[in-house]
């Protein structure tokens, strides 16, 4: 049971991270343009 919440905890922190680097990479390529 607990192996699973924090399976799921990490998955989601993983999304959140890779969300917050695709909208700094988004804001880059913006200026740059």
């Amino acid at each position: 049971m607990q192996y699973n919440i924090y399976t799921k905890i990490y998955s989601i922190n993983i999304k959140g991270i890779t969300f917050k680097i695709r909208m700094i990479v988004i804001k880059n390529v913006n200026q740059k343009i």
